[in-house]
């Protein structure tokens, strides 16, 4: 029983982890200009980073192109807690390009979460 017990907690470990990504973003806003090469996007006229591996999904969480991502397409986002160091700058690590029909929500408080369309 105890080699059993061993077998299967040794099994669970290696069972692969999904994506941390759960249409969970704090933030959301229309691109106003985006330049993956420097690393450089503007969101409703707030500068951020692009973090160097940034994930962008689409509203069912399947990993998709950075080029889905251009000027006036609707995004949710996650930031860094911090700026980068020496600046002020916040750096994203995750975007989610957003339907058209995405209400945006400037009165959002922690997590926004989105649920795709039907």
């Amino acid at each position: 029983m105890k080699k059993l017990i061993y077998l299967f907690v040794l099994i669970l470990q290696l069972i692969p982890f999904t994506s941390s990504a759960k249409n969970t973003f704090t933030l959301d806003g229309t691109v106003n200009s985006i330049d993956f090469k420097s690393g450089a996007i503007v969101i409703d006229d707030i500068a951020y980073k692009l973090g160097q591996t940034v994930a962008v999904y689409d509203q069912n969480n399947g990993i998709i192109s950075q080029q889905n991502v251009k000027v006036g397409t609707k995004v949710g986002f996650s930031t860094s807690s911090k700026p980068a160091s020496g600046s002020n700058t916040y750096t994203i690590y995750e975007l989610w390009v957003l339907p058209m029909s995405y209400k945006l929500d400037d009165s959002a408080v922690g997590p926004v979460y989105m649920v795709p369309d039907q």
